[in-house]
């Protein structure tokens, strides 16, 4: 997109949370901030004469609808950005076994209380002993689990869950997690889906999910364990 506009002899500038985003080299103005902080993004935006805006990727379709409402611009409005990134969030979701079997309308009645996250590799979104009661669902990337700081598990599938103990419990962090690479997720908190729909069976559809999920990484940790026996 970048290079047609500048063959056109637009003015281009750039967002990107990446330094060396590929479009950097082509812009005119650069924008430093990750496509999924739209008011971050938008709040830089207005200090620029712009005139139109477009995304390269239809994971970013929320942000480009946010400056365009914070500049007048037109855009497919935010009531249908929003729409197709939950359907994205959804269909990553739905290919995760656990959730297969589970009403899209129970996934997306929580997934409308979560916030969209973009996290550079190295970024600690849980620590070991803290009191927080978050989970996570992995869209993108690979995510690291450690106790003491040594390493116990690697998740990189989407649809992977980080912190699903919190669901059922209420005790401190068993381990750290951290961001192996850079990561994409939707940070959703546990009292949502204890309280799913406010629905009985919405609850046991996410518990029961979460009962397997626990279950596979026990036998995963276990293996490993067994390695350095």
């Amino acid at each position: 997109i970048a290079k047609r506009a500048k063959e056109m002899g637009l003015r281009v500038v750039v967002s990107d949370g990446n330094p060396n985003a590929p479009a950097f080299d082509l812009a005119d103005e650069r924008l430093l901030v990750s496509v999924y902080k739209p008011k971050t993004t938008a709040s830089m935006a207005a200090r620029l004469d712009i005139n139109g805006v477009l995304c390269a990727g239809i994971d970013a379709t929320v942000t480009a609808a946010t400056v365009a409402e914070r500049l007048g611009l037109p855009s497919i409005g935010m009531a249908s950005a929003v729409a197709e990134e939950r359907s994205r969030t959804l269909a990553a979701l739905k290919e995760c076994q656990y959730f297969r079997t589970m009403r899209e309308a129970v996934l997306s009645d929580v997934l409308s209380t979560g916030t969209y996250l973009e996290v550079p590799e190295g970024e600690l979104l849980i620590r070991e002993g803290a009191h927080d009661d978050d989970i996570y669902f992995l869209l993108e990337g690979r995510v690291g689990v450690f106790s003491d700081g040594k390493p116990v598990l690697s998740l990189g599938v989407p649809g992977d869950i980080i912190g699903e103990f919190a669901v059922v419990g209420s005790a401190p962090r068993s381990a750290d997690v951290r961001a192996e690479t850079p990561a994409r997720l939707v940070r959703i908190s546990s009292s949502v889906v204890k309280n799913a729909s406010t629905n009985p069976q919405a609850t046991l559809q996410f518990l029961t999910a979460f009962t397997h999920i626990m279950a596979a990484k026990l036998r995963e940790t276990s293996q490993r364990a067994r390695l350095y026996e």
